[in-house]
């Protein structure tokens, strides 16, 4: 087999033919013998491929000898031939695909008396492909499709036929190209690429390249740059941002289509990488062309990723980091946000205006009219009233929102919707319960451990997914006020806006600063004060228990897939790691400020004395049973020393209900004895 090839297929003959090919796929099958055995001459009933998945043995086809020896031969036989396998050494496995191919004009009649296309120019080959595991990944997936033994599935077989023949053909034809000096490489991509949609992780690839892990990540490094894992979200997202300007998909149909299954997580990462929000993509792509310019500089760029944006949530939640972009309006209001003290003397003027013992309003109204007088029946004998009447004289306020927009709030607002699940723990913590909120039923029960009573006692009507709000169902609900999410609602703004007034926020504090904000629009700012209080003080006695792990390091992280670990960051995750203000956790060593996807190999080389692994209480023991199969997994520090601790998800929505639960149960998990 001189060159690794034998017999005398015409390259250029063989591809044209193959485009103008109707084929009919006979059989699909895997054959195995064992050392020593030897087959019986089997007469080809049509064309077959023979592709050898592993063993060493000589395929004798018509009396010339193909010696398999550990790398994978292909064989092409026509109809009449006879094959045989002899002198088996090790066990052997090969696929045997079996098809009939007709010139599309000869099956048509077109063309009397014309031959099957494998057969024009009699040509059986032989040769070693250059990228095998293209071809035997194709073979398996053709063998699988076709043993369901169904219409559809039988039909998927065929094409993938196509595939496995336009790789033959490529691979043949890799000499004359000479795209061999990067051949593991480039198979990588194309395999990333054929299979983006699903789970694909280093274990895999290690298995279907048959190289370890590390070897297949610094190869891929050097020749493109980047890790595996980061050039598979890469693609990824530049495929969702197609998907998303050129298709009718909605967001959640988008993040399926590229692999999440998470619309929340797919949302960090698109935003991450676009720098905007899936819809706000959408839309502005979809603008205009005078407003091309405002674009944002990596929606125009498809696969550039830019390491300067700071990642926040959009409101701060879970699964939703975005970035700011460079000369869009932030949110304002038309005071300062007060601070503590300035805070109380508002509240006080108030109740001593309400006492009648003040001659103005610290909150001008925005008619004559509307300015609340003071009356002796007015005077109550309770802090807790005199702070519900000043709260009450404090509207109507103005509030300027994350889009610009002026909203004024006549009244104090009672029934307020949330237009993002997370938002809900906040006005828990506000004492004012929303009345609905998207996703309410799947949240009030998966994220009980933060919510507490809460989920079982509040009365949260589900507005469905976040991105597609049940508009008929807010109407019915008649709320005074709507929240609604930068990023987000911009594209239903109006429609909501029918319903109640509504404030767009783009939050990008901490926990405390957004309890504020909110309190402020609801006028709630003294239960903002004392639930921060009270944590904060939670909060330093914690830091202080956990003084004797000061020279220990803990790194916080979520499995987004396989083989994956989703550094969340320090910077919004700040109060993990601030020594004053926070628990004055120690982070490892190349440990991100941002949040950051890490394949299993990167983080053995952070390797933190302690892991704490953000995940669901129902998943978490099977993902942590699968890792335990990774020799790679038993090596870490943590692991080792038994200092892997558990985190509910829940914790992720950084709020002020999950704040408080990661706090005790880290001083909890972390403390031993």
């Amino acid at each position: 087999m001189e060159n690794g090839r034998s017999g005398r297929m015409d390259w250029q003959f063989q591809t044209g033919m193959w485009r103008k090919a109707y084929i009919q796929l006979i059989d699909v099958r895997l054959l195995a013998l064992r050392p020593g055995e030897a087959s019986a001459d089997y007469r080809l009933p049509c064309n077959a491929f023979v592709l050898t998945a592993e063993g060493r043995a000589n395929f004798i086809l018509d009396g010339d000898v193909h010696p398999a020896q550990q790398i994978s031969l292909l064989l092409h036989g026509v109809k009449g031939q006879r094959l045989r396998l002899a002198q088996v050494q090790a066990p052997v496995s090969y696929y045997m695909i079996l098809y009939r191919a007709r010139h599309v004009l000869s099956y048509r009649g077109s063309v009397a008396g014309s031959k099957p296309l494998a057969t024009i120019g009699d040509e059986p080959y032989a040769f070693l492909p250059s990228k095998p595991a293209m071809l035997l990944e194709k073979a398996d997936r053709m063998l699988m499709e076709w043993a369901k033994n169904e219409p559809a599935a039988q039909i998927y077989a065929k094409g993938l036929l196509y595939q496995f023949v336009a790789e033959l053909l490529e691979q043949w034809d890799d000499g004359r190209r000479q795209e061999r000096t990067d051949r593991i490489a480039r198979q990588m991509i194309r395999y990333l690429h054929e299979r983006y949609a699903e789970s694909v992780g280093l274990e895999e690839l290690s298995a279907r390249f048959h190289y370890s892990s590390r070897y297949l990540s610094k190869l891929f490094k050097r020749e493109t740059g980047i890790g595996i894992i980061e050039y598979l979200i890469r693609y990824r997202m530049q495929t969702a941002m197609k998907l998303l300007e050129h298709s009718g998909l909605s967001i959640r149909e988008v993040a399926a289509s590229v692999g999440y299954a998470d619309l929340f997580y797919f949302t960090r990462l698109f935003t991450k990488h676009a720098g905007v929000f899936p819809n706000r993509y959408r839309h502005r792509r979809r603008s205009a062309i005078g407003e091309a310019g405002v674009h944002d500089a990596k929606s125009r760029t498809g696969m550039s990723i830019e390491s300067e944006l700071t990642p926040i949530y959009s409101n701060q939640w879970s699964d939703n980091h975005s970035h700011k972009l460079s000369g869009e309006r932030t949110k304002m209001i038309h005071r300062d946000r007060p601070a503590k003290a300035v805070s109380l003397l508002l509240i006080l003027t108030l109740v001593l205006a309400a006492c009648g013992g003040a001659k103005g309003t610290a909150v001008p109204s925005s008619s004559p009219s509307s300015s609340p007088q003071a009356s002796p029946s007015a005077v109550v004998s309770t802090n807790e009233a005199q702070s519900s009447l000043a709260a009450e004289q404090a509207f109507p306020r103005t509030y300027v929102d994350g889009t610009g927009k002026e909203v004024t709030i006549e009244r104090k607002p009672e029934r307020v919707a949330v237009g993002h699940f997370a938002e809900m723990e906040y006005f828990f913590a506000l004492g004012v319960p929303p009345i609905a909120s998207p996703l309410a039923e799947e949240i009030l029960k998966d994220f009980e451990v933060t919510l507490g009573d809460n989920a079982k006692e509040a009365e949260v009507a589900d507005l469905g997914d976040v991105m597609a709000l049940n508009m008929e169902k807010l109407v019915e609900l008649n709320p005074d006020l709507i929240i609604g999410s930068v990023g987000l609602h911009e594209e239903v703004y109006d429609q909501l806006n029918k319903i109640a007034p509504v404030i767009m926020l783009d939050l990008t504090g901490a926990w405390n600063e957004n309890l504020m904000e909110y309190a402020s629009i609801i006028g709630q700012e003294e239960k903002a004060e004392e639930y921060i209080e009270e944590l904060t003080v939670q909060i330093r006695e914690a830091n202080e228990k956990l003084k004797p792990l000061r020279e220990e390091t803990v790194g916080f992280f979520r499995l987004p897939g396989k083989d994956q670990f989703g550094a969340i960051g320090k910077s919004y995750y700040s109060y993990f790691f601030d020594e004053n203000n926070g628990l004055g956790l120690r982070a490892p060593e190349g440990y991100p400020d941002k949040w950051e996807v890490l394949s299993l190999e990167a983080l053995s080389q952070m390797n933190p004395d302690h892991l704490v692994i953000l995940d669901g209480a129902s998943t978490y023991d099977e993902n942590i049973a699968a890792l335990a199969q990774s020799d790679v997994w038993k090596g870490l520090k943590a692991v080792k020393a038994g200092n892997v601790h558990f985190l509910d998800v829940a914790a992720a929505t950084n709020g002020p209900y999950a704040v408080k639960y990661a706090v005790k149960k880290l001083q909890d998990s972390l403390i031993k004895g």
